[in-house]
């Protein structure tokens, strides 16, 4: 329970592999392999679910499904989702890894990939290593610059997610995304 408490509950110790859970005392190479073993197959599990969900139509049911796919990242990734007319996935992407701070997003690239993929709308997110998902003045501002872009392109921007230590922002919910 204390080495739960210490690494974060189960969501931190989801994050680690298995260099770093044989540090703990009492754990070599074959339990922390082990271990890392269970963690990595509930993962999978829990995305198995998930992935048989035929909507992505509300944020949580969205940040579940990040949390899922990208949680563990330790860079800040951005992503797209292409969805179809009903809200289902079309195609999960990673456009950019970046640093612990930051990544390069360029709107050409969101809209390239939801024209290739025939996506009729796009959820674009994107995860904060540090662990808090309060968005920046900067993805704000690429946000509205999606929006704009999607406009003129007809493919809908539904969302903007930042998601961060198991709590995550939709910028729609926020009011940066206007309802449709």
């Amino acid at each position: 329970r204390r080495w739960l408490e210490e690494v974060g509950g189960l969501t931190g110790l989801a994050a680690l592999d298995a260099g770093e859970l044989q540090v703990r005392p009492g754990i070599g190479a074959a339990k922390s392999a082990e271990l890392a073993a269970a963690l990595e197959l509930g993962r999978r599990l829990a995305y198995s679910r998930l992935a048989d969900r035929p909507l992505l139509d509300r944020p949580e049911l969205v940040a579940d499904y990040i949390v899922q796919r990208h949680g563990r990242e330790r860079v800040e990734v951005f992503g797209v989702l292409c969805l179809d007319a009903r809200h289902r996935l079309v195609r999960d992407l990673v456009l950019h890894r970046g640093a612990r701070t930051h990544t390069t997003v360029e709107p050409s690239e969101v809209f390239r990939r939801g024209i290739t993929e025939g996506a009729n709308g796009v959820i674009v997110w994107h995860t904060h290593p540090s662990g808090d998902p309060s968005p920046s003045e900067d993805d704000l501002d690429l946000t509205r610059r999606l929006v704009q872009a999607g406009k003129l392109l007809s493919i809908a921007v539904l969302d903007h997610l930042v998601v961060a230590g198991g709590g995550f922002v939709s910028l729609r919910q926020r009011g940066v995304i206007a309802s449709a």
